[in-house]
């Protein structure tokens, strides 16, 4: 029986929905899911002999499709039907031809390879007798793209018939290399007339999928995970469904430990950390020689008067009568020429200003009211200028943003002031983006 980890009950699961492995059971069946089983159903109910199914990028489930259509023959045909799934396609054409025939036939093989095709043919002979289907499936065959070989040996399986039908339905998936080569080798595309191009999902379908999954596993609640959630959990995934699963099952995760009552943005950013293997402080940025802080230096003799201002406690060098005198003298001259100029409710008396602020003054207004774009896989929004400040969003890579403006942190970092929507105003570094000219 499955044990069910803490989290997982928590969300009041009875299984748990996000395994990474292949699980026929969990398999979604939508959109080009939906249309490419039916291609797969519809060859080997007619014996038409070779399939290709070729995904745009790994992680799309291929294999996981491959597996669903096993079960549903076991299902329909029994004990009449025999499959050999090669996960390995790295052996060469021998070792392939004696792994098929100890599946087929339940048998060690032979050392000979054709005693191994003889005895294949005899099996499926009598199965199709019998009524009985046979699939063939070779899985990751994109891993032999430079081995011609041996795809030709894999050709020639393919040409076992009996009263002018295949014996098997032979199945050869891969990632997007294997389509290229196969149609460059005229004689083995034509032996694949049913073909199957994945790609990566949409967000309706990244949404489908996730929900789908939670209630096979039981989940009862009418939401668990956020529109803003799956949004992100799209954006960055790109529609690859292992890598939804792989990111849902950690926020999950991290929403068990926050003890929230969803999932949201902010579980899923944290659990975009965990993938990327990352820490809490803003992982996307790259190191940039910062800016110094200016320091202040004493000479000796202003550093002894303040040690021994220091060593009176508190007791001053001027009278308090005297500066309260100079206060009442001084006081109202001050007001009266601001009030000449017009500038009472503004009076300020400003320190002069070193050349290390002018320049950090300067550089700020270098940024102000220009555009900039994201150029990590993904960064940090924070509530102000500070590495230490709660996230509030994350934004993925090409994302385009105004400056509005520009603070330098503790440790000489600098931080760009944005505008996120609804009126709302965060903080990124300026390592994460590229600001234009």
């Amino acid at each position: 029986m499955q044990t069910i980890e803490d989290y997982i009950s928590y969300w009041e699961l009875e299984s748990h929905p996000f395994l990474l492995s292949p699980q026929p059971s969990m398999f979604y069946e939508g959109g080009q899911y939906f249309e490419c089983l039916q291609r797969l159903r519809y060859a080997v109910k007619t014996q038409k002999g070779g399939v290709i199914i070729v995904s745009e990028e790994a992680g799309l489930g291929k294999t996981t499709l491959i597996l669903r259509l096993i079960e549903e023959m076991k299902s329909t045909y029994g004990n009449s039907v025999k499959f050999a799934f090669v996960e390995h396609p790295t052996l060469d054409a021998n070792q392939i031809i004696a792994y098929i025939k100890r599946e087929i036939t339940g048998e060690e093989p032979y050392d000979d390879k054709l005693k191994n095709l003889l005895a294949i043919r005899e099996v499926l002979s009598d199965l199709f007798e019998r009524g009985g289907k046979c699939v063939v499936a070779i899985d990751e065959a994109h891993m032999l793209v430079d081995s011609p070989s041996i795809l030709q040996e894999l050709r020639m399986l393919m040409n076992l018939t009996y009263r002018e039908s295949y014996l098997h339905t032979f199945i050869i998936s891969g990632q997007k290399p294997l389509w290229h080569a196969l149609s460059q080798m005229r004689e083995f595309w034509q032996r694949l007339p049913v073909r199957y191009y994945l790609l990566p999902l949409s967000l309706d379908e990244t949404r489908n999928l996730i929900n789908f999954r939670l209630k096979k596993a039981g989940c009862k609640r009418e939401e668990i995970y956020t529109k803003e959630a799956i949004e992100l959990i799209y954006r960055f995934s790109g529609g690859c469904p292992r890598t939804i699963i792989a990111l849902s099952d950690l926020a999950l995760l991290v929403g068990y430990t926050n003890l929230a009552n969803k999932v949201g943005e902010k579980e899923v950013a944290k659990g975009i950390e965990i993938l990327e293997g990352k820490g809490d402080a803003l992982p996307y940025m790259e190191k940039v020689q910062r800016i110094a802080k200016p320091q202040i230096s004493l000479k000796s003799g202003q550093r002894e008067r303040i040690e021994h201002l220091k060593d009176k406690k508190g007791e001053t060098p001027v009278s308090k009568g005297f500066l309260l005198i100079l206060i009442l003298v001084l006081l109202p001259s001050l007001f009266f020429t601001a009030y000449l100029r017009g500038k009472v409710s503004h009076l300020t008396i400003e320190a002069p200003i070193t050349k290390e602020e002018q320049m950090v003054r300067d550089y700020k207004w270098e940024f102000l009211k220009r555009e900039a774009v994201i150029k990590v896989k993904a960064a940090n929004v924070r509530y102000s200028p500070s590495t230490n400040s709660e996230r509030m969003a994350i934004l993925m890579k090409g994302h385009r943003l105004e400056i509005l403006d520009s603070e330098i942190d503790e440790n000489g970092n600098r931080w760009l002031k944005i505008e996120l929507m609804r009126k709302r105003y965060g903080w990124i570094s300026e390592k994460v983006v590229e600001v234009e000219e």
